[in-house]
């Protein structure tokens, strides 16, 4: 296997802000007589700002038992949990497990009569189920200890070590406020996919984690993949590039896809449509926008889709009139937009103009969350290409479903272990909202 693309480290920066005192000033005078002391009055506790939950009532649920297992409502907390939709649509390992940690940690918190008798059926029901320990080691954690499986030594050192300063300043963000706190616990890969292999298996048995983020490159992904699978965890990979990393498992996911699934994923949907199909091609010159321009001619040439032109234009220009009335008089069938959010506005603004009738196709730069009304008029009926990281979530006991936002309907794909998003229209402002998956 080849090694990925040079990965693109994640780092963040934290602020500090400095106090200052400020002193009282003595004022001199007559001595006045002194007067008994008052009784000093005990200092206000101080007072305790609930931390963010889940806005999933399970997860909020299970983040409270695993926050506060002493508190007074815990008992109930762990009632309710046990008996929540969303754990009783887990696999029946990880269900049993998951109702017998909370009902073991509900019974060590007095509860009352009632909730009791609920939770010592529980037990009871558990007491002659064989639970695998990796099981019960996930049930109690949660998903609050993260592995971490990279280089932080050898030749790719700086990047292994540059990606985790950039996940401890987000872990340290989200523990400031929400719950429950999540722990990284880090192994070094030393850029060995047999290391890595090896140590992401201590991670999963020894550890407990259930979710796994590594490795940098595709080739040293692969091994982790196959280790979280058989394990039944989940791997987020935040740069390996491989799109077909995602057939290893339902449980493996990339933060990066390149472009050649985007571009599969347009060609097929042209090809699919009419054999006789055609593009053209519009294409800021930068590195990032030529590769994906590329990927989209040598991906319709493979499906037979031809390319009748492309217009190769710098991304700081203002006026695109001229390119887009050349790319109309070759007729194609659709036009492909390749280019920053910023060049693909000023196209949205001039392109009803120029080529009213035009069928637009483009990249993750047409999503309207980024462009102003009038680009997003201009834009109305593309349809997107999108690599997306999605279902994550929805693997986790009480995690939310992820969903597309107002005015998006979607059709999620998944050939060839690509995970491609097409969005089927861009709305108009004010344009009626659909609801969201």
């Amino acid at each position: 296997m080849r090694r990925a693309d040079p990965f693109r480290a994640l780092a963040a920066a934290g602020a500090f802000v400095t106090a200052t005192a400020l002193a009282a000033s003595l004022c001199g005078g007559a001595p006045a007589p002194a007067s008994p002391p008052a009784p000093k009055t005990p200092a206000a506790p101080p007072m305790i700002v609930d931390r963010h939950y889940p806005a999933n009532r399970a997860g909020e649920l299970k983040a409270r038992l695993l926050e506060r297992p002493k508190d007074s409502a815990a008992a109930g907390w762990a009632a309710e949990y046990a008996s929540t939709q969303e754990v009783a649509r887990l696999d029946p390992m990880t269900r049993a497990a998951e109702r017998a940690w909370a009902a073991r940690l509900g019974l060590a918190a007095a509860p009352s009569d009632s909730v009791r008798t609920v939770l010592q059926e529980i037990v009871d029901s558990m007491a002659n189920c064989p639970l695998d320990s990796v099981a019960i080691k996930r049930a109690a954690q949660g998903l609050t200890r993260i592995g971490i499986v990279v280089p932080l030594s050898g030749r790719y050192e700086r990047f292994g070590k540059t990606f985790v300063n950039g996940l401890r300043v987000a872990m340290e963000e989200h523990n400031r406020e929400w719950s429950p706190t999540l722990n990284l616990i880090l192994h070094d890969s030393e850029a060995d996919p047999l290391v890595g292999a090896r140590k992401s298996r201590w991670l999963l048995k020894d550890h407990g984690v259930s979710l796994l983020v590594g490795e940098i490159f595709s080739a040293n992904t692969a091994p982790l993949a196959a280790a979280t699978q058989v394990l039944g965890a989940i791997l987020i990979s935040p740069s390996a590039t491989n799109e077909r990393l995602a057939i290893l498992g339902d449980g493996v996911f990339q933060l990066h896809i390149g472009p050649t699934a985007t571009a599969a994923a347009l060609a097929r949907q042209m090809a699919g449509e009419s054999p006789h199909s055609t593009i053209a091609i519009l294409a800021a010159r930068t590195p990032d926008d030529s590769a994906q321009a590329i990927a989209v001619a040598k991906a319709c040439d493979f499906s037979a889709v031809r390319v009748l032109g492309t217009q190769w234009v710098k991304e700081e220009n203002a006026d695109f009139t001229k390119p887009l009335g050349t790319l109309r008089g070759k007729r194609p069938t659709a036009l492909v937009l390749i280019g920053s959010p910023r060049m693909v506005g000023n196209v949205g603004a001039q392109i009803r103009a120029a080529w009213p009738d035009v069928r637009i196709l483009g990249f993750q730069s047409l999503d309207p969350e980024g462009l102003n009304a009038e680009a997003r008029a201009g834009l109305e009926g593309a349809t997107i290409f999108m690599a997306v990281p999605d279902a994550v979530r929805s693997r986790v006991p009480g995690a939310a479903h992820p969903h597309v936002g107002p005015g998006l309907s979607h059709r999620a794909r998944h050939r060839s272990g690509d995970r491609v998003r097409v969005r089927d229209r861009v709305p108009a402002p004010g344009g009626a909202s659909e609801p969201g998956l």
